[in-house]
């Protein structure tokens, strides 16, 4: 049995993440994910669930990389 990966996608770009959950399925990953784009759906998110993997665009148009990493840092 495979197991499931959580994946929290930190993208503003819903093609973006569309192509990259193509691209893992095509390598044969088992993943559920969300995708998020501000602090404020990271914060509801990230105690929500125990993630596997976080996959975070640099630059967001409401929330940057290096904040959304402070965060996630401060919380785990």
């Amino acid at each position: 049995m495979s197991q499931i990966l959580k994946i929290l996608f930190i993208e503003d770009s819903e093609e973006d993440v569309t192509l990259l959950v193509r691209f893992l399925k095509q390598g044969g990953y088992v993943f559920d994910y969300t995708r998020v784009d501000t602090l404020e759906m990271l914060r509801a998110t990230i105690d929500e669930d125990r993630w596997d993997v976080i996959v975070a665009d640099y630059v967001l148009p409401k929330l940057s990389g290096l904040e959304a990493l402070h965060f996630i840092k401060q919380r785990d």
